[in-house]
């Protein structure tokens, strides 16, 4: 959980997230500084979705997923490794960003 998150944009969250900040504004950013997010499955679109969440400046990501690992899934997944196939993977994990 984030609690933690300062009011105010940083110098450097201004230049990391300047053209967001034009589009949608500081308070829309501070929100999402401050979101919680819980992912449920890791397959193709939601790596997608997760990426792209973290690089939009959520505050935490949880991902979780009880499916278990296949060789399609290292093709299309970067969150799983080879010595993952056949596992019961339960990506459980939260980040704060």
């Amino acid at each position: 959980m984030v609690d933690s998150v300062p009011d105010e944009l940083s110098a450097d969250e201004i230049a990391l997230y300047d053209r967001q900040l034009r589009l949608w504004g500081i308070e829309a950013q501070n929100r999402m500084r401050r979101a919680n997010v819980l992912l449920i499955t890791m397959k193709a679109l939601g790596n997608e979705i997760a990426k792209n969440l973290v690089l939009a400046g959520i505050g935490s990501l949880t991902v979780m997923d009880s499916d278990v690992v296949t060789e399609r899934d290292i093709e299309s997944e970067f969150l799983v490794a080879e010595e993952d196939i056949g596992k019961n993977v339960l990506l459980r994990f939260t980040k704060q960003c």
